[in-house]
């Protein structure tokens, strides 16, 4: 194997530092099969059904009754990574593949962890608020809870929709769709999943309240302000408190040209012209840093791609 083909290995394997997606999958997917098999273990004891609902559940999502919550407030994170339902798991980490990595490409993968933490935690604030000072919701709340990836796959959404709206994907079919589209389906999908159910009306403030902070974050990214640098700092600090001196150096990543992209930007695709094992290693870089932290020579590279595919 060349060396070439050494190192675009090692970047596409899970342990890959710079693809904060394929993270957080991973830790979804952990937390999903953990909490099943729990379950298991409490039906093969022949527990009571509630038993597992209330002294399981109770520790891991968000209660709605603000007295409950209080006693177990380590459920703000919890609550995050937490499903229960198969059809949620899959459904979330379907999304959060989707318009993650999209805004990951766009943006930068230190950009993904604070949309889905500040996303979630603010579909819970909002949820909260709404479950104890509602009336419409007070009705219902009883007994309610709220887990899920909702709102930080909503957040997700909402910034990358708002950073390259005009952005079209598959470029072969028909010219490409635009990216407003896809989200505009994962809207009406999302809203009218919970229309049928009274119960499950809750979470439209949970969602409302990620897609508040994944609009208040864009609309700062493409101003030029990063409101969750401060963030990636402290996780930055955290992760490499044991590292040599000489690691533990944060620099802050510069603020991508692409989220000033034309409206009808179109995507980079692979042509026979360029070598592909060379394309293939800066779309890994863009993927990863940013398509501003390329060199002139790899943007030269790309314009010469995009231009020979048009004219195919």
């Amino acid at each position: 194997m060349h060396a070439v083909e050494k190192e675009r290995t090692q970047r596409l394997s899970l342990g890959e530092e710079r693809n904060m997606v394929t993270h957080l999958l991973v830790v979804n997917l952990a937390v999903f099969i953990l909490v099943q098999f729990t379950h298991v273990i409490y039906q093969m004891e022949n527990m009571p059904a509630n038993q597992f609902g209330d002294s399981v559940l109770k520790n891991i999502q968000v209660q709605a009754y603000l007295p409950e919550f209080i006693r177990t407030p380590w459920t703000v994170i919890s609550a995050l990574f937490v499903h229960t339902r198969v059809i949620d798991i899959f459904s979330n980490m379907v999304w959060l593949w989707g318009f993650g990595t999209f805004f990951q490409q766009m943006a930068g993968h230190r950009r993904v962890l604070p949309v889905y933490v500040f996303g979630g935690l603010t579909g819970i604030a909002v949820y909260l608020a709404a479950m104890n000072l509602l009336p419409a919701f007070i009705a219902i709340r009883p007994g309610a809870a709220m887990a899920g990836a909702h709102a930080s796959v909503m957040a997700l959404a909402v910034a990358a929709t708002i950073v390259a709206p005009k952005f079209r994907v598959l470029p072969t079919l028909m010219g490409g769709i635009p990216f407003w589209i896809i989200s505009l389906v994962f809207f009406a999908l999302t809203i009218g999943s919970h229309v049928s159910d009274r119960a499950e009306l809750t979470h439209y403030a949970y969602l409302l309240g990620g897609a508040l902070f994944g609009w208040l974050y864009a609309t700062r990214l493409k101003k030029g302000k990063d409101i969750g640098e401060g963030f990636n700092k402290a996780v930055f600090g955290i992760s490499h408190m044991f590292h040599p001196s000489d690691e533990k150096v944060y620099k802050q990543e510069q603020i991508p040209g692409t989220i000033h992209l034309k409206k009808d930007a179109p995507a980079f695709r692979k042509v026979s012209q360029v070598p592909e094992h060379r394309l293939n290693e800066i779309l890994d870089k863009i993927n990863s840093q940013g398509i501003d932290s390329l060199s002139p020579e790899e943007k030269d590279i790309l314009l010469r791609a995009s231009a020979e595919d048009g004219g195919c």
